[in-house]
């Protein structure tokens, strides 16, 4: 199945699942079988992980990689492994997944439970470092639109956290004498602002009826009127603008075809009112 491109902010849910100690299965170097509460010291280990064998396994690896696995993803996956390392830098290699802003389909690393860090698209992303005994990565999908995956190096053992930085304490400075009040200076009074005229109307217009694509950037003293793109299809890459100078002013709107998205990251119109976006 296939469909345009999405776009859209970044929004993401971390959903954890964890199941008891009794039953968690371990999966250490050497050990090619899921066992409970064991460990093992086989050089035979796997280093190169593929989520799609290895999902939900344990590994205490020093250095390795890990894969989605597929020549192209499925839809609606949710796979992740774990490697009990030191201090690790994961190297990412490869990355061609759907989506720019990770929240079709992403590769997630989860260190101790909070996620510190999410990648996605088809520009390699920055190396990410992982302080701590341990990290999950986990590859999640939605369900539709699948691409070839990613692969990432990882070493562990390389880094040391950053101590902390200790400040000094703040010397207590000596409480000066009250300063001699002095009488403010009397202000001058303000110059008046000299009034903003609206740009000259065209013959046979009405000057009321404002469209964006004959009035940008102008300022209008009005008390009523209408305000139009002035388009038949408003043009890709507009940024265009009017100011109605008038008192306390209600806004009816009467028509609106713009390109859809729940939060307007798109097509918008904005009201803003000193400064300040208000709708």
């Amino acid at each position: 199945m296939s469909r345009a491109p999405r776009r859209g902010p970044l929004v993401g849910v971390l959903l954890m699942w964890a199941a008891g100690a009794a039953a968690q299965a371990v999966l250490e170097p050497g050990n090619t079988t899921t066992t409970t509460n064991a460990t093992s010291t086989d050089s035979t280990a796997p280093t190169a992980l593929s989520l799609n064998v290895h999902d939900g396994g344990v590994f205490a690896l020093d250095a390795g990689s890990i894969t989605d696995g597929f020549p192209t993803y499925l839809n609606n996956l949710d796979l992740s492994v774990t490697v009990q390392g030191e201090n690790c830098l994961l190297t990412w290699v490869e990355m061609d997944l759907e989506g720019f802003s990770c929240v079709f389909d992403s590769v997630r690393v989860i260190v101790a439970g909070v996620e510190v860090a999410k990648v996605c698209g088809r520009e390699v992303p920055v190396p990410t470092q992982v302080f701590g005994s341990a990290f999950t990565l986990r590859f999640v999908t939605d369900s539709v639109i699948t691409q070839t995956g990613f692969s990432v190096n990882f070493q562990c053992g390389l880094m040391t956290p950053a101590p902390p930085t200790s400040v000094p304490p703040t010397p207590t400075p000596p409480t000066p004498a009250p300063p001699t009040p002095v009488p403010p200076p009397t202000p001058a009074p303000p110059t008046p602002a000299p009034p903003t005229l609206a740009p000259p109307t065209q013959p046979g217009t009405d000057a009321t009826a404002l469209s964006l694509n004959v009035h940008d950037g102008g300022v209008f003293a009005l008390d009523a009127g209408s305000i139009t793109d002035g388009f038949p299809t408003y043009l890709n890459n507009l940024d265009l603008s009017v100011t109605v100078q008038g008192e306390n002013c209600l806004l009816t709107w009467v028509e609106m075809d713009l390109e859809a998205h729940f939060n307007c990251a798109f097509d918008s119109v904005r009201v803003v009112v000193a400064g300040v976006e208000v709708a």
